[in-house]
């Protein structure tokens, strides 16, 4: 049974994720954002074990796969803007910050959008910005249940700007 949700105003530990089962119907099946700050540390570490450029690029190609219709929207659904800014590196602290609440706000893992954000630092001679695009993530994640009604996202499904709770901006 495939059934089509519009928007459903949960806590964002059981936010819903969508999970492509046609073309024509959506099936939304629960899931708790149960990422916890210190797992931005892991994937950080398994990221900096890659060592080779190559390593690395093919696995943003192996992501990029998944951000395209697999574990997300099609990009073909997105707004250039957020297509250009997925893009892009390096990031701007608050094109970060816009790029994640998107990502989560329209259900995407949280852990594959980190290792994305992470992953556009692998080329930066500063380790530094990798350190502290990793703490910017950690902010996030330790705050994102207490602003929900602060922080907002384009929402692909709407076509508008929702706060994290669901009410519109």
């Amino acid at each position: 049974m495939f059934v089509t949700a519009l928007h459903i105003k949960i806590p964002l530990k059981d936010k819903i994720i969508r999970n492509r089962q046609s073309h024509r119907h959506t099936l939304y099946v629960k899931m708790e954002l149960n990422m916890e700050a210190h797992e931005v540390d892991r994937i950080a570490d398994d990221l900096l074990r890659f060592g080779e450029i190559e390593e690395v690029a093919a696995r943003r190609y192996d992501m990029t796969q998944l951000f395209d219709g697999d574990a997300f929207f099609p990009i073909n659904q997105w707004p250039s803007s957020y297509y250009t800014l997925f893009m892009n590196t390096p990031l701007r602290d608050i094109d970060c910050f816009r790029l994640f609440l998107f990502f989560v706000g329209n259900g995407c893992s949280p852990h594959l959008i980190t290792e994305w954000l992470l992953s556009s630092l692998f080329w930066s001679t500063d380790r530094n910005a990798f350190i502290k695009r990793a703490n910017q993530i950690k902010h996030m994640i330790r705050n994102i249940d207490d602003r929900t009604s602060d922080w907002f996202y384009f929402d692909i499904e709407h076509h508008r700007l929702l706060f994290l709770n669901g009410n519109r901006k």
